[in-house]
């Protein structure tokens, strides 16, 4: 390396030994400052990104619909004449968690009878006859994913459903039939076209 700058120092004109070896220790602490300000540039960044997705995490249930999004949340209708709605089980869930419960309540009625799409993970099939019909319930994972999603279908889904397993992930049509912070219920379920 010596010889590297020997090299340059001659090809510029300028002969002193002295003055190349002072350079070179120069140049080497240029070198740390650099390395040390770029570990330090790395980790303030890694610093901030962390903060930065704590607070995404802390922020992962929203407020919740307000009135206004309420009435501007129905997107379309389908060739079946269903009501859909643009809104995740969290943020009904979340009217719950950011209102009084009269309110709340007020709140989501205006969604039950609508329709949505959604993804979870499955926590358990059970089969239900509590009096509401012979019917197949799949619950959500309550462990990756809150709040608690209970999927009612109808038994003409059985066969495809049989081969639904704890832990897959599924994708489902539901009309929204109750809930509260913790709960989203829905009723006739289908799977999505892409599910099986």
């Amino acid at each position: 390396m010596l010889e590297l700058a020997t090299s340059i120092y001659d090809t510029l004109g300028i002969g002193s030994s002295d003055s190349v070896a002072t350079s070179l220790a120069m140049g080497a602490v240029l070198y740390a400052s650099l390395i040390w300000l770029l570990r330090w540039g790395y980790q303030l960044q890694g610093k901030v990104l962390a903060n930065s997705q704590s607070a995404a995490l802390a922020n992962a249930i929203p407020a919740g619909p307000s009135e206004a999004a309420v009435s501007n949340d129905f997107s379309s209708v389908d060739e079946k004449g269903r009501t859909f709605v643009n809104v995740l089980p969290a943020e009904l869930a979340a009217l719950y968690k950011s209102n009084p419960t009269p309110q709340a309540e007020k709140l989501f009625e205006s969604y039950q009878g609508k329709w949505i799409v959604t993804t979870f993970t499955v926590g358990d099939v059970e089969r239900e006859e509590y009096g509401l019909g012979n019917s197949i319930m799949i619950l959500s994972d309550q462990r990756i994913r809150r709040p608690l999603i209970a999927a009612m279908f109808d038994l003409k889904w059985r066969a495809r459903l049989s081969r639904v397993q704890k832990g897959d992930p599924i994708t489902i049509v539901g009309e929204i039939s109750g809930g509260n912070a913790t709960y989203i219920g829905l009723r006739h379920c289908e799977p999505s076209e892409q599910e099986f």
